[in-house]
Parts: structure tokens; sequence; C-alpha cells
């Protein structure tokens, strides 16, 4: 079996869930990158899974490194 050493996501929707929480911890307890999507709501609010502790929150710029319209 191959070790995980990233963990990329490009989903969204849903709220807080302990459940999700309590994996992201064990993923970064065993060094493993968790990496999501901020969201492509073009607001501020927390979009799950990008706001769990441990989990690295991503946005897209454009072409000129400038934030897409789209992307929190």
């Amino acid at each position: 079996m191959n070790k995980v050493n990233v963990i990329s996501m490009s989903l969204g929707g849903g709220g807080y869930s302990n459940t999700f929480q309590t994996l992201f911890d064990v993923a970064y307890q065993r060094n493993i990158v968790c990496v999501a999507s901020a969201g492509n709501s073009s607001d501020s609010a927390r979009n799950y899974p990008a706001a769990y502790r441990h989990v690295i929150a991503v946005g897209s710029t454009d072409k000129y490194d400038v934030k897409s319209g789209f992307s929190c």
C-alpha cells in the first residue's frame, strides 16, 4: 500500500462536522497535507472543508495572478 502525503479536495457544501474535523486532525498528526478549495461563491462565508482546522484553503487567480471573480 502506498503512503498518502497530500489530500486535495475540490468540493464544498454542508457545514461543520465533528467527524470531518477529527479526520483532518488525524491526517495532520500523520503529516498528511490537506488542501481544499476556498469556494466559488465570491463571498467571505466559511466554506467547508476548507474552513476546517489543519486544512489549507486555496483560491483561484487569473492569468495576471489576480483573484478570479468567482473565487473566495
